[in-house]
């Protein structure tokens, strides 16, 4: 770097008129690519840092005056595979303030940071990114950005929250998915697409209910009321569904095999929770 440095001082003393950038001679004698990753190796020596960050800054003008994407950078600039270390980056916070001018300048393209990492990165992989950021203090603000334009791109394409569900692969984490990281995003989606559509009807059990079937939900919720985490949740979700069979009036002797009763304890909580529907139900009849 030095050397370049000495040739583009010696150029602009010698030909004052014809004054060059370190930019410019970087940009003739080596590709787009290269340069990028040349400058990033210079910020980590500490007497070329200042000067690689300016000529990072009149880079990232040159990319905007062309014209060229958030997507196009964020691939110079070989953050599509840093999925422990992304967020800490501070080329990804660079790439960030990138994506903001490129959207002042562009008015009306939509350019988010999160379409152009999803080319990299998963759903799921993308939100546990977000969640473990969230809990740096250096990285909590960005994280919280990442977050709203994570929920909000699920919005824009009206995902239906299954669908989410299913891209976040919360289908995979078996019985104790209420305690997923993960659950909670999902739920502020769900929250943000039954205010956005309310004919539609969508509740956290009718979707649970659609993905996992009445009797495998009632053992996940029972499994999940022992947890002290999700404890008031499932208790919450259990008394719902109750409620609901008991509208319904759902036969007691199918409630009976929904709450997986057989072979339990008089005391169990599946067996006591029969015993307060089959009681509710026969007050029905009265």
């Amino acid at each position: 770097m030095n050397t370049w440095v000495k040739y583009t001082d010696d150029f602009n003393k010698a030909y004052p008129d014809t004054e060059i950038t370190l930019l410019s001679v970087l940009s003739k004698r080596f590709k787009e690519e290269t340069v990028v990753q040349m400058l990033i190796a210079a910020k980590k020596v500490p007497s070329t840092e200042n000067l690689a960050v300016k000529i990072q800054a009149e880079q990232a003008k040159l990319w905007l005056s062309k014209g060229k994407t958030p997507a196009e950078v964020l691939a110079l600039l070989h953050l599509g595979k840093q999925e422990n270390s992304l967020f800490s980056n501070p080329l990804f916070t660079a790439w960030i303030e990138y994506t903001d001018e490129y959207n002042k300048i562009y008015f009306g393209t939509r350019n988010t940071a999160i379409p152009a990492l999803k080319a990299y990165y998963n759903d799921d992989v993308l939100a546990k990114m977000i969640l473990a950021a969230k809990k740096n203090p250096s990285t909590s603000s960005l994280s919280k950005r990442m977050y709203d334009e994570l929920v909000r791109s699920w919005s824009t394409n009206k995902l239906a929250p299954q669908l989410v569900f299913s891209v976040s692969n919360l289908h995979k984490t078996g019985d104790r998915v209420l305690e997923q990281p993960l659950f909670s995003v999902w739920l502020r989606y769900l929250v943000a697409y039954s205010d956005a559509n309310p004919r539609a009807k969508v509740t956290l059990l009718s979707q649970l209910s659609n993905i996992y079937g009445g009797n495998r939900l009632s053992k996940l919720l029972i499994s999940a009321e022992k947890v002290p985490s999700t404890k008031r949740l499932a208790s919450d979700l259990l008394s719902t569904q109750l409620q609901g069979w008991l509208t319904t009036k759902k036969d007691p002797v199918e409630v009976f095999f929904l709450l997986g009763v057989q072979g339990t304890a008089k005391n169990s909580v599946p067996n006591v929770l029969y015993q307060n529907y089959n009681a509710a139900f026969k007050q029905l009849k009265k």
